[in-house]
């Protein structure tokens, strides 16, 4: 017999075992294919102000369909009135008869769909990933393209940056908002944000055909809400792969509390923030050039200037008082320092803006020597700028002192409601000779004979010979904080506290 004729017989026969038993042979899937998905289970839940809001979607595979199943009234938190288990709305106690359809108000109503093979496909190849141990730009969606896309939004933010500013500044702000080198340096910032002060879980379970469990959950408020825990084909993970996330909204229906969240909705705000951050010293800068360029001029003939804006912003020792009706006044706020300054030593100057002139700064470039020598020649000052060179110090100049009438105003109520008027009057008869020192958040009075008094108290740090502790702060008239109080202390002009 010839060897082609063998062979010919050979395929028919195979034929006709296989037409024999066809419907016997069935392909099995993947172990960790989509067809081999029995079930997804994905639970949400979100702790607002009100009781926690918790759901259950259900997706089981029925002949090779995704059936997906859910509690409408539970899938956004505003409807969501009663809690539920996780087992309540398992799918595979589910009967397949419309029992649900017959219900009491107690009951839990189910709406059902379908949902595609390729939805939960992606599903299983994101959680097969690899980790992702940080976030990647790629990965979120962050091109060019898209920062080109998303800048308007952001910069019609409410409270945005790009809602002022000039043309120079509003272009500081797209050039730096669609550098991608930038924005990937900003990563951890932007991913480690965020933007809301409530909390949320989300759990999801995919089951197998084997039996096999893989979970992936997450507390994160950061867009995507990465990372990602996992526990996958028996081992544990942490990732932030955006990819499990797309692939979990995907299966979610419309309106499920979180969805917007893992969705990656709003990465633009969280890219505006710590942009803005970065930017905002250069940002303030360029405005106050553009406004009055001559002042900045004028200073860096003598300073180095640190940081300068235009504000109408106030404290308790510069700017306008606040009356209804009456608008504030624009400063010209600088920081500027000498090559003879500790390197954390600044003078923080205010000037008002009246018809596009800075006021008091040609008095400040003629007198202000005198208040930095109240600093310099401090001997106890300077030990603690020395051995404190991480906490900033900086001596006030408004306008015509030091110690502007604003903040003179202010010192004599809070002395008054501390007893302490003797204080005040000491120091109202020399406005124009004392410096007024701000040293990591403490305001001091310094006097030309180096004893100084103590007016605001940040006790954080221990500046000097004695305890922080050593002085009790109390409330002030205004401007109170959590971790500033007022005192009337005065330290000796060797550095010691006066019992």
């Amino acid at each position: 017999m010839k060897r082609g004729t063998q062979v010919t017989r050979m395929i028919i026969l195979c034929l006709l075992v296989v037409s024999c038993i066809g419907d016997r042979i069935v392909a099995q899937p993947a172990a960790h294919s989509s067809s081999a998905v029995r079930l997804i289970q994905i639970e949400p839940i979100w702790a607002g102000p009100d009781e926690p809001a918790r759901a259950m979607i259900t997706i089981q595979n029925v002949g090779g369909v995704f059936r997906r199943r859910w509690d409408a009234a539970t899938l956004a938190p505003e409807n969501n009135t009663f809690s539920i288990s996780g087992d309540s709305l398992n799918i595979l106690d589910m009967q397949e008869s419309d029992d649900h359809a017959n219900t009491t108000p107690n009951t839990p109503k189910i709406s059902e769909d379908v949902v595609s093979r390729d939805s939960v496909t992606r599903l299983v190849k994101a959680l097969q990933a690899p980790a992702m141990r940080t976030p990647e730009l790629s990965n979120l969606g962050i091109t060019p393209a898209w920062l080109e896309q998303y800048i308007d939004k952001a910069a019609k933010s409410e409270r945005g940056m790009m809602r002022g500013g000039d043309e120079r500044q509003q272009a500081l702000y797209r050039k730096s908002f669609t550098d991608l080198n930038l924005i990937k340096r900003l990563l951890p910032r932007i991913i480690g944000s965020r933007w809301t002060d409530d909390s949320v879980w989300v759990h999801v379970t995919v089951k197998f055909a084997s039996s096999e469990s893989w979970t992936a959950e997450t507390q994160a408020l950061t867009p995507f809400t990465l990372p990602w825990s996992c526990k996958v084909a028996g081992k544990t993970m942490r990732t932030y792969n955006a990819d499990i996330s797309r692939a979990v909204v995907a299966l979610m229906p419309e309106k499920t509390m979180e969805r917007y969240r893992i969705s990656g909705e709003g990465l633009e705000e969280s890219i505006r923030w710590p942009l803005e951050s970065v930017i905002k010293t250069k940002w303030e800068m360029i405005g106050a050039e553009d406004q009055v360029g001559y002042a900045l001029d004028l200073l860096r003939k003598r300073y180095t200037i640190r940081r300068s804006e235009v504000s109408y912003y106030n404290d308790p020792t510069f700017g306008t008082e606040p009356h209804q009706g009456v608008p504030l006044e624009a400063n010209l706020e600088t920081d500027v320092c000498l090559t003879s300054f500790p390197k954390n030593l600044a003078v923080a100057t205010v000037f008002p803006l009246r018809e596009g002139r800075a006021i008091g700064l040609e008095m400040f470039l003629q007198n202000g020597s005198k208040y930095e020598n109240l600093v310099l020649t401090n001997p106890w000052i300077m030990d603690s700028l020395r051995a404190h060179s991480d906490l900033g110090a900086w001596l006030h100049f408004n306008q015509d002192a030091s110690m502007s009438e604003r903040a003179m105003r202010i010192f004599v109520a809070d002395m008054h409601k501390l007893g302490r008027d003797d204080l005040a009057q000491q120091v109202s008869g020399h406005r124009d000779e004392v410096a007024l020192l701000n040293y990591n958040g403490s305001e001091l009075i310094l006097f030309p004979d180096h004893h100084a008094i103590v007016w605001r108290w940040s006790n954080s740090h221990e500046l000097f010979n004695w305890p922080s502790s050593s002085l009790e702060m109390k409330g002030c008239t205004d401007y109170n904080t959590l971790d500033v109080g007022c005192v009337a202390a005065i330290i000796k002009p060797d550095g010691s506290l006066q019992k």
